[in-house]
């Protein structure tokens, strides 16, 4: 589609999310597969980073719009992003959009499984893991020089893992858990949702 620039011309708080529709003349569409039509979505750009990032929106066949809520103001257009990873496990999910913007930024990369890739939502989250997304999520520069011998387990973090927690305890985001014999990062450890809570208040 075209690019549309939403802004205010006057300084405003934006208080509750609002609705953009996108509609597309019928003949436009035409010849496409429901599948190429399940592709089109809508995504914003940043200008910081200088890409285009997945929004999502719902298509509505009756009317040829597609229609997506909206909480900041930027420029947006309805795209076909053929790179995009597709996931198996997670049609109609609830949170199916905000799985895909963090797929359009490569911070989720999905498990591949022959030709396939899943999300596996039902999967618990390491604290090497999740030390990984915050990271990636928020662009911070990896680190290359770290103690090796500030936790007593840092040989249990997978060597993927490594860089990625050690940004994570650099930037305090995640912290050792003491005991008698020194600190434990405990990198295999399931996350529950109080612990990543607290850490992403400290981002």
């Amino acid at each position: 589609s075209s690019i549309y620039e939403i802004f205010l011309d006057r300084p405003a708080k934006i208080g509750e999310p609002f609705r953009l529709i996108i509609r597309l003349d019928a003949s436009r569409l035409e010849g496409l597969s429901d599948e190429d039509i399940s592709n089109l979505k809508i995504y914003w750009y940043n200008e910081v980073m200088e890409r285009w990032e997945y929004v999502g929106g719902k298509y509505d066949r009756t009317e040829n719009t597609f229609t997506v809520e909206l909480s900041h103001l930027s420029k947006f257009a309805l795209l076909y992003n053929k790179k995009l990873v597709k996931m198996e496990d997670i049609k109609g999910n609830p949170t199916e959009d905000d799985i895909y913007r963090l797929v359009s930024i490569s911070v989720i990369h999905g498990v591949p499984k022959g030709d396939k890739y899943y999300f596996e939502p039902k999967k618990p989250v390491t604290r090497q893991e999740f030390s990984k997304l915050i990271v990636l999520a928020t662009e911070t520069p990896m680190a290359t020089m770290y103690n090796q011998k500030a936790f007593i387990d840092v040989r249990d973090i997978d060597p993927w893992a490594l860089p990625y927690v050690m940004s994570a305890v650099k930037r305090g985001w995640i912290n050792g858990v003491p005991s008698e014999e020194g600190l434990y990062i405990q990198p295999k450890r399931n996350i529950p949702r109080s612990e990543a809570v607290t850490i992403l208040g400290r981002l």
